[in-house]
Protein backbone atom coordinates (compact mmCIF):
# COMPACT_ATOMS: atom_id res chain seq x y z
CA UNK A 1 0.00 0.00 0.00
CA UNK A 2 1.26 3.30 -0.80
CA UNK A 3 1.78 6.03 1.56
CA UNK A 4 -0.69 8.18 0.06
CA UNK A 5 -3.20 5.24 0.79
CA UNK A 6 -1.98 4.58 4.49
CA UNK A 7 -3.09 8.17 4.68
CA UNK A 8 -5.91 7.99 3.34
CA UNK A 9 -6.89 4.46 5.64
CA UNK A 10 -5.49 6.41 8.83
CA UNK A 11 -8.15 9.13 8.53
CA UNK A 12 -10.65 6.84 7.78
CA UNK A 13 -10.44 5.04 10.80
CA UNK A 14 -9.83 8.01 12.58
CA UNK A 15 -13.23 9.19 11.38
CA UNK A 16 -14.95 6.29 11.98
CA UNK A 17 -14.16 6.75 15.12
CA UNK A 18 -15.38 9.92 15.65
CA UNK A 19 -12.61 12.51 14.22
CA UNK A 20 -14.56 15.06 11.89
CA UNK A 21 -11.22 16.39 11.41
CA UNK A 22 -10.19 13.88 9.44
CA UNK A 23 -12.95 13.81 7.14
CA UNK A 24 -12.37 17.22 6.83
CA UNK A 25 -8.48 15.77 5.73
CA UNK A 26 -9.78 13.53 3.33
CA UNK A 27 -12.35 15.90 1.58
CA UNK A 28 -9.55 18.28 1.06
CA UNK A 29 -7.17 15.77 -0.24
CA UNK A 30 -9.27 13.73 -2.61
CA UNK A 31 -12.30 16.14 -3.85
CA UNK A 32 -10.62 17.57 -6.53
CA UNK A 33 -10.15 14.21 -8.31
CA UNK A 34 -13.42 12.84 -7.69
CA UNK A 35 -14.61 16.25 -8.99
CA UNK A 36 -12.20 15.34 -11.99
CA UNK A 37 -13.76 12.05 -12.43
CA UNK A 38 -17.43 12.71 -11.42
CA UNK A 39 -17.18 15.41 -14.65
CA UNK A 40 -15.39 12.24 -16.71
CA UNK A 41 -18.84 10.53 -15.95
CA UNK A 42 -21.05 13.42 -16.07
CA UNK A 43 -20.63 16.88 -17.98
CA UNK A 44 -23.19 18.62 -15.32
CA UNK A 45 -21.01 20.44 -12.86
CA UNK A 46 -23.31 21.33 -10.36
CA UNK A 47 -24.66 17.94 -10.17
CA UNK A 48 -21.47 16.52 -9.89
CA UNK A 49 -20.56 18.83 -6.93
CA UNK A 50 -24.07 18.03 -5.59
CA UNK A 51 -23.45 14.40 -5.96
CA UNK A 52 -19.92 14.94 -4.09
CA UNK A 53 -21.46 16.91 -1.39
CA UNK A 54 -23.74 14.31 -0.77
CA UNK A 55 -21.29 11.31 -0.54
CA UNK A 56 -19.18 12.84 2.35
CA UNK A 57 -22.85 13.46 4.19
CA UNK A 58 -23.93 9.92 3.65
CA UNK A 59 -20.05 9.13 5.16
CA UNK A 60 -21.39 11.47 8.20
CA UNK A 61 -24.93 9.92 8.55
CA UNK A 62 -23.65 6.30 8.22
CA UNK A 63 -20.64 6.47 9.96
CA UNK A 64 -21.34 3.81 12.34
CA UNK A 65 -21.83 1.05 9.35
CA UNK A 66 -18.67 1.96 7.58
CA UNK A 67 -15.88 -0.83 7.22
CA UNK A 68 -12.51 0.72 8.91
CA UNK A 69 -10.37 -1.83 6.26
CA UNK A 70 -11.35 -0.27 2.80
CA UNK A 71 -9.15 1.02 -0.33
CA UNK A 72 -10.59 4.59 0.62
CA UNK A 73 -9.87 6.07 -2.79
CA UNK A 74 -11.73 3.28 -5.00
CA UNK A 75 -14.27 3.54 -1.98
CA UNK A 76 -15.58 7.07 -2.79
CA UNK A 77 -14.54 6.87 -6.55
CA UNK A 78 -17.22 3.85 -6.61
CA UNK A 79 -19.68 5.72 -4.11
CA UNK A 80 -19.49 8.67 -6.72
CA UNK A 81 -20.31 6.62 -9.47
CA UNK A 82 -23.20 5.05 -8.16
CA UNK A 83 -24.34 8.55 -7.12
CA UNK A 84 -24.32 10.17 -10.33
CA UNK A 85 -25.71 7.25 -11.91
CA UNK A 86 -28.51 7.41 -10.13
CA UNK A 87 -29.21 10.84 -9.79
CA UNK A 88 -28.92 10.53 -14.05
CA UNK A 89 -31.36 7.75 -14.27
CA UNK A 90 -34.07 9.81 -11.93
CA UNK A 91 -33.63 12.60 -14.26
CA UNK A 92 -33.95 11.03 -17.18
CA UNK A 93 -36.68 8.52 -15.74
CA UNK A 94 -36.81 5.37 -15.21
CA UNK A 95 -38.15 4.15 -19.13
CA UNK A 96 -34.81 5.43 -20.42
CA UNK A 97 -31.96 2.55 -21.55
CA UNK A 98 -28.89 1.55 -18.83
CA UNK A 99 -26.72 2.52 -21.54
CA UNK A 100 -27.91 6.17 -21.34
CA UNK A 101 -26.62 6.21 -18.11
CA UNK A 102 -23.40 8.54 -16.85
CA UNK A 103 -21.47 5.65 -16.30
CA UNK A 104 -22.14 4.07 -19.59
CA UNK A 105 -20.55 7.61 -21.19
CA UNK A 106 -17.20 7.79 -19.75
CA UNK A 107 -15.68 9.98 -21.60
CA UNK A 108 -12.46 12.50 -21.35
CA UNK A 109 -11.56 15.09 -23.75
CA UNK A 110 -7.75 16.33 -25.21
CA UNK A 111 -6.06 19.74 -25.92
CA UNK A 112 -3.91 19.06 -29.50
CA UNK A 113 -2.45 22.21 -28.50
CA UNK A 114 -1.10 21.03 -24.57
CA UNK A 115 2.59 21.68 -24.09
CA UNK A 116 3.75 18.39 -23.06
CA UNK A 117 3.03 17.40 -27.24
CA UNK A 118 6.66 19.26 -28.57
CA UNK A 119 7.43 17.64 -32.18
CA UNK A 120 4.97 17.05 -35.28
CA UNK A 121 5.16 13.23 -34.92
CA UNK A 122 4.20 13.35 -31.41
CA UNK A 123 0.73 15.33 -32.73
CA UNK A 124 0.34 12.80 -35.36
CA UNK A 125 0.43 10.03 -32.65
CA UNK A 126 -1.73 11.43 -30.08
CA UNK A 127 -4.47 12.36 -32.91
CA UNK A 128 -4.19 8.97 -33.78
CA UNK A 129 -4.30 7.73 -30.00
CA UNK A 130 -7.53 10.10 -29.11
CA UNK A 131 -9.21 8.50 -32.39
CA UNK A 132 -8.56 5.00 -31.23
CA UNK A 133 -9.55 5.93 -27.46
CA UNK A 134 -12.93 6.95 -29.14
CA UNK A 135 -13.54 3.36 -30.86
CA UNK A 136 -13.35 1.67 -27.55
CA UNK A 137 -16.12 1.08 -25.19
CA UNK A 138 -17.09 3.47 -22.03
CA UNK A 139 -16.18 0.40 -19.91
CA UNK A 140 -12.41 0.33 -21.30
CA UNK A 141 -12.01 3.99 -21.23
CA UNK A 142 -13.14 4.35 -17.47
CA UNK A 143 -10.72 1.20 -17.07
CA UNK A 144 -7.48 3.06 -18.42
CA UNK A 145 -8.78 6.38 -16.94
CA UNK A 146 -8.74 4.45 -13.12
CA UNK A 147 -5.70 2.61 -13.87
CA UNK A 148 -3.35 5.10 -15.41
CA UNK A 149 -4.37 8.90 -14.46
CA UNK A 150 -5.99 7.87 -11.01
CA UNK A 151 -3.55 5.79 -10.42
CA UNK A 152 -5.70 2.37 -8.54
CA UNK A 153 -4.55 -0.98 -8.32
CA UNK A 154 -6.20 -3.29 -10.27
CA UNK A 155 -8.16 -4.46 -6.91
CA UNK A 156 -9.20 -1.04 -6.33
CA UNK A 157 -10.16 -0.06 -10.47
CA UNK A 158 -12.07 -3.74 -9.79
CA UNK A 159 -13.88 -2.40 -6.88
CA UNK A 160 -15.11 0.81 -9.35
CA UNK A 161 -16.01 -1.20 -11.68
CA UNK A 162 -17.79 -3.30 -9.73
CA UNK A 163 -16.03 -6.19 -11.50
CA UNK A 164 -13.53 -9.14 -11.03
CA UNK A 165 -10.07 -8.44 -10.16
CA UNK A 166 -9.05 -11.31 -12.47
CA UNK A 167 -11.98 -9.52 -14.69
CA UNK A 168 -10.31 -6.19 -14.43
CA UNK A 169 -6.80 -6.86 -15.33
CA UNK A 170 -7.82 -8.87 -18.26
CA UNK A 171 -9.70 -6.29 -19.64
CA UNK A 172 -6.77 -3.45 -18.93
CA UNK A 173 -4.69 -6.06 -20.65
CA UNK A 174 -6.34 -6.00 -23.80
CA UNK A 175 -7.17 -3.05 -24.20
CA UNK A 176 -3.75 -1.51 -23.56
CA UNK A 177 -2.41 -4.68 -25.98
CA UNK A 178 -5.06 -3.52 -28.47
CA UNK A 179 -4.00 0.32 -28.54
CA UNK A 180 -0.15 -1.44 -28.66
CA UNK A 181 -1.04 -2.92 -32.14
CA UNK A 182 -2.79 0.11 -33.66
CA UNK A 183 -0.70 2.44 -33.10
CA UNK A 184 2.83 0.04 -32.76
CA UNK A 185 4.26 2.07 -29.48
CA UNK A 186 5.48 -0.05 -26.87
CA UNK A 187 3.98 -0.56 -23.61
CA UNK A 188 6.11 1.71 -21.89
CA UNK A 189 5.02 4.60 -24.79
CA UNK A 190 1.21 4.01 -24.47
CA UNK A 191 1.20 3.89 -20.17
CA UNK A 192 2.79 7.50 -20.20
CA UNK A 193 0.96 8.47 -23.07
CA UNK A 194 -2.41 7.57 -21.38
CA UNK A 195 -1.66 9.15 -18.41
CA UNK A 196 -1.64 12.63 -20.18
CA UNK A 197 -4.47 11.58 -22.48
CA UNK A 198 -6.70 10.78 -19.52
CA UNK A 199 -5.86 13.85 -17.41
CA UNK A 200 -8.87 16.59 -17.03
CA UNK A 201 -9.23 19.14 -19.43
CA UNK A 202 -8.00 22.62 -19.09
Amino acid sequence: MSEQNVLYLTNWKLFIKGDDRALRVMFDALVEELYTFGLHLCTDEELVKDAIQDLFLDLTRYRANLNPEVHVQAYLFSSLRRKLALAIKRDLGNTQLREQSAVHMFDFEWDPETNFIQREEEHVLYAKLRKELANLSAHQREALYLRFRAGLSYQEAAMVLDISVASCRTLIYRTVKQLREKLEVTKESISSILWLLTGPSK
